[in-house]
């Protein structure tokens, strides 16, 4: 008997990795260490949350914030880099 619900622990995890790893989400390079060291900050920031008894759902929220820093950043990154070549 399947269960319609059993990788629904997985979404937030299978979507944080790649994005702390620098995936740009509209499209563009993505590469494969920069997305297995997202998968390590991943791993250790949520091991070391359970460890210290946190509760499940402020890992989540947690992940969340993370995953908001690294778009935030990544748009940082873009604008700054368009305005530089603006200017050449």
């Amino acid at each position: 008997m399947g269960q319609p619900t059993i990788g629904d622990d997985w979404l937030i995890l299978s979507f944080a990795a790649p994005v702390i790893g620098g995936a740009v989400l509209a499209g563009g390079h993505v590469s494969v260490p920069a997305t297995l060291l997202g998968v390590v900050i991943v791993a250790i920031i949520t091991q070391a949350l359970v460890l210290f008894d946190i509760d499940p759902f402020l890992v989540q929220v947690v992940l969340g914030a993370m995953i908001l820093a690294a778009v935030g950043a990544n748009r940082f990154r873009e604008s700054r880099l368009s305005r530089n070549l603006k200017r050449l």
